[in-house]
């Protein structure tokens, strides 16, 4: 502490004046003496510079206390105790120091390792009763004490299920499902499941890639657990037809589940039980429907089918190639109502095979839009080269395209209407239906043959085959090209094969449109048809040179035409020619041309009839004509008797 004044030390102490002067004081008038003022001047500097100096020592140690209080300083105690209110900082600190200092390493780890003492028992007095499995057992935390505990002993696969053992640790089991790559032909299925245990009511699900194709009952073997029989509702499952089989007690059904398909069985402690619960497919009519119907009609309910088209992102093609694949020999693939696109390959024939596809019902029939690569064929796979099997086709409509969209040994239309309707000519191809035998055509099908182009094309063929049948049908050929009757092509036809045979009896037969059009080449007998021939380039027959006698015939038909048709019969017998043509003419485009050897006999003929016999014998005979008969003159060894001319 600093001062600005300091008295100035008083050396000379004085006399100490008497009490009487103490108490009385000063009076007035009164002389102190110089002794007097000397001993109160000493004793006033004494007693400022005393207190100055106290006050100086007063605030260095302040100071001191100030420092003691910031930074203190201490000396550990000797031994723990606890602290007690009013204590010296220094005797505090010096206190939690001994505290600190007796502090065990694992008190700032907090690590196990660093205890001391460690128990080896967790010996409790008051025993702990533990009860596992239904059975109680007390436990005193005792090192001696034993209790069996059971658990996995590995890590399981994700999805894996704990189950007993039987004994010891429990195990890992698989999901109950395993694919069977066990033959069609094998009778003993077997598959494989992980840790699996036969036990009553077990249950697993099988894939099998094949179909049970055995007539010896199937069975199934899990894990090596033994063939048990396979039962659907109480009989055994092979191949065979519903009806008796040779044990009088049993029935055959055909197999239960189809190849790609899931199985469920319950083991019922002697055999495996098949749990399917679904529409049991009847192999000799195998169901396929559609969600694409017309207007407001209701698709079928997938119960109703055994395979549905336009779900599951499957082409219609894929879909029924699944059914044909699921067939059995002989099988009859039923198309529901609706509309199926066929833009690929249907293979009807393969290991086993479907060889006839038919509509539900013979009204309100399935339609097949065929487009692309588009093709129902009686081959096995692509990879077959053959056509070695016959096709039908009942109650179905077709919309074909000019590239091959039918082809077998032999193909049967039953009800089966057929189109072809193509706007440009560039597109047309190979004849869309084709068999190296027979094509038989009846009970009201109809084929139409419509080309629509403003221009032409080369002598295309509808129907390419061997051998025609066609009863109680129609034929329509419509050719909208912009080709005339020129010589050598542009020519619609429905049958161009030369060599083709057979009859078209029954039916209605219709050449119209611009361009040319025929109906036969070949030695085919028209019987009783209603035929319309509507302008001079429809004719029934294709032109030909081939002058040798047919072995067919031309026979209780009526025949309206406009002007000139192509005849190449052997015999030409009871028809009416009804000729629209007014006017008479010479013209060969006005005339009947025979290019064949004819027998005529016992026909009509109304309106102008001309005919142009192009030097080949005939026999005209018995036939009655409206106007003066006018054709070229009969060849040298004709005959021509019993005409009568009404008009």
């Amino acid at each position: 502490m600093n001062f600005n004044n300091s008295l100035p030390e008083w050396k000379n102490t004085g006399t100490e004046p008497s009490d009487s002067l103490k108490n009385d004081g000063f009076k007035a008038g009164y002389k102190p003496s110089a002794n007097v003022f000397n001993w109160f001047w000493s004793l006033v500097s004494k007693c400022i510079t005393e207190i100055q100096s106290k006050l100086s020592n007063e605030e260095t140690a302040r100071t001191e206390a100030d420092k003691n209080l910031q930074q203190p300083t201490f000396t550990e105690a000797s031994t723990r105790v606890n602290i007690t209110s009013g204590e010296t900082l220094s005797t505090l600190f010096g206190k939690i120091k001994k505290f600190f200092t007796d502090l065990k390493t694992v008190a700032f780890t907090g690590s196990y390792t660093d205890l001391s003492n460690k128990p080896t028992s967790m010996q409790n007095p008051n025993s702990l009763t533990l009860t596992m499995n239904g059975s109680a057992t007390s436990y005193n935390g005792s090192a001696m004490a034993s209790k069996s505990w059971y658990a996995p002993t590995s890590v399981g696969m994700a999805g894996y299920n704990l189950i007993s053992n039987g004994s010891g640790a429990p195990v890992w089991q698989q999901p109950p499902y395993a694919v069977c790559n066990t033959s069609g032909s094998t009778v003993a299925k077997t598959v494989s499941i992980t840790n699996f245990k036969l036990v009553t009511g077990v249950r697993v699900f099988i894939k099998f890639t094949y179909a049970h194709d055995s007539t010896t009952k199937a069975t199934l073997n899990v894990n090596n657990t033994g063939a048990k029989s396979i039962r659907y509702k109480g009989y055994g499952v092979f191949k065979g037809y519903n009806g008796g089989g040779s044990n009088s007690t049993d029935k055959q059904y055909p197999n239960t589940w189809e190849a790609g398909e899931i199985v469920e069985f319950i083991y019922d402690g002697i055999e495996w039980v098949s749990t399917l619960e679904k529409r049991k497919i009847d192999h000799s009519n195998i169901v396929v429907g559609t969600i694409n119907v017309d207007g407001f009609r209701i698709p079928p309910s997938i119960s109703d089918v055994d395979f549905m088209c336009g779900i599951d992102g499957k082409s219609d093609v894929e879909v029924i190639q699944e059914a044909i694949n699921a067939s059995r020999n002989g099988s009859r693939i039923i198309l529901k109502r609706g509309k199926y696109s066929i833009d690929a390959p249907i293979y009807m024939y393969g290991g086993n095979h479907a060889d006839k596809l038919s509509g539900e019902q013979a009204t309100d029939v399935p339609k097949l839009n065929f487009s692309n690569n588009g093709i129902i064929t009686s081959r096995s796979s692509s990879s077959d080269s053959k056509v070695s099997y016959p096709l039908y086709f009942e109650n179905i409509s077709m919309e074909l395209t000019p590239q091959l969209c039918i082809e077998a040994t032999n193909i049967y239309f039953d009800n089966v209407h057929s189109r072809l309707d193509v706007t440009t000519a560039q597109n047309l191809g190979s004849t869309p239906i084709k068999s190296s035998g027979l094509f038989k055509v009846e009970n009201g099908s109809s084929i139409d043959l419509w080309i629509r182009s403003s221009s032409s094309y080369i002598c295309y063929c509808g129907i390419d085959c061997t051998k025609i049948e066609i009863d109680d049908s129609s034929v329509t050929l419509q050719n909208e090209c912009s080709s005339t009757q020129s010589s050598g092509g542009d020519d619609l036809n429905f049958i161009y094969n030369t060599n083709a045979t057979g009859y078209i009896r029954n039916s209605k037969l219709t050449g119209q449109g611009n361009g040319r059009t025929n109906f036969t080449n070949g030695q085919v007998t028209i019987d009783e048809c209603d035929i319309t021939l509507k302008n001079r380039n429809h004719s029934l027959c294709h032109y030909t040179t081939n002058t040798e006698r047919k072995l067919c015939s031309l026979r209780d038909c009526t025949i309206n035409y406009t002007a000139s048709t192509y005849l190449t019969f052997g015999k030409i017998e009871g028809c009416f020619f009804i000729n629209k043509v007014t006017t008479d003419s010479s013209s060969e485009n006005n005339k009947l041309q025979i290019l064949c050897p004819t027998q005529m006999i016992g026909n009509t003929f109304i309106g102008r009839s001309e005919m142009n016999f192009n030097s080949n014998k005939v026999q005209f005979i018995g036939n009655a004509m409206q106007y003066s008969q006018s054709y070229t003159s009969f060849p040298t060894g004709s005959v021509n008797t019993g005409t009568m001319i009404t008009g």
